[in-house]
């Protein structure tokens, strides 16, 4: 029989290699995070669409919404999005243009409201293509 703490340490390891095969610990990060790292240009990306109150598309199941950032904290982001309808499906897709740069992420879901829904902040930059040629809004 082994004991209790070698037991413990061998389980953690074994978490550990599991999260590695599976993709699962890029997912994870710490609050307190490197300066210059992606974790803080990502959420310095949600402060700048909350601030200058940009459209954020979503893909969650088959539908397409046009969302807002309403809230942005440590690790999550809230996005309002009007008539929302929840199909049971806890991850979605989030593109948005910064830049002439559009960006994506495939972000988990954390809670669903009636209007807004509360997503986890990528931990690190899935998709970012500049365009070739500039769009201009009219």
């Amino acid at each position: 029989m082994t004991d209790p703490t070698t037991r413990q340490v061998v389980d953690e390891a074994l978490i550990q290699m599991m999260q590695e095969i599976s993709g699962r610990a890029a997912d994870e990060y710490w609050e307190e995070t490197i300066l210059g790292s992606d974790v803080n240009q990502i959420r310095h990306l949600f402060y700048f669409l909350q601030a200058e109150r940009r459209i954020v598309l979503v893909n969650y199941g088959s539908d397409v919404y046009r969302s807002r950032v309403i809230e942005v904290h440590n690790t999550r982001t809230r996005l309002q999005i009007p008539e929302f309808h929840e199909e049971g499906i806890r991850r979605c897709w989030v593109k948005f243009e910064i830049v002439n740069v559009l960006y994506q992420f495939e972000v988990p879901i954390l809670d669903i409201g009636d209007d807004w829904i509360e997503i986890r902040i990528p931990a690190f930059i899935q998709s970012a293509t500049r365009r070739k040629n500039r769009r201009i809004f009219l």
